[in-house]
């Protein structure tokens, strides 16, 4: 009679234990996108080093692997964390590329009145200097 009852609590313990360790790792995934989607670049590229390296824990460390390779050992493991993590990294790149072109390609500053660029330019094709 007493093997039923532990038989209860060894099976409500495993199921517990269980439940808890993807919720640990929902929660690191939570955290480390909502740093992912901040405003800071420099956190943004620290918490895409830490999915890099939530990824690769547990992983054979003695293989040397590229994000392709991790991120598919990753999301074959965790299914069900694989859909968020590439909106993720998809909202990352573009934030990142935005941020990249609009560096190569700034707007117009209507204020740098010594921009040579703005001064006209004469007929011998100098730039006109006259105030």
């Amino acid at each position: 009679m007493r093997f039923i009852p532990c038989l209860f609590l060894a099976l409500a313990l495993s199921t517990q234990i269980a439940a808890q360790q993807p919720a640990s790792l929902d929660s690191k995934v939570s955290a480390i996108l909502a740093r992912m989607n901040g405003s800071d670049q420099h956190k943004r590229q620290a918490a895409f080093s830490d999915m890099m390296g939530l990824m690769r824990e547990g992983q054979n460390r003695t293989m040397e692997s590229g994000y392709s390779e991790t991120l598919a050992r990753f999301f074959k493991q965790h299914p069900e964390q694989a859909e968020r993590i590439r909106l993720g990294l998809i909202h990352l790149l573009a934030e990142e590329n935005h941020l990249f072109i609009e560096a190569k390609n700034p707007p117009p500053d209507s204020h740098e009145e010594d921009d040579v660029s703005e001064q006209p330019i004469s007929a011998n094709g100098n730039h006109d200097r006259r105030s």
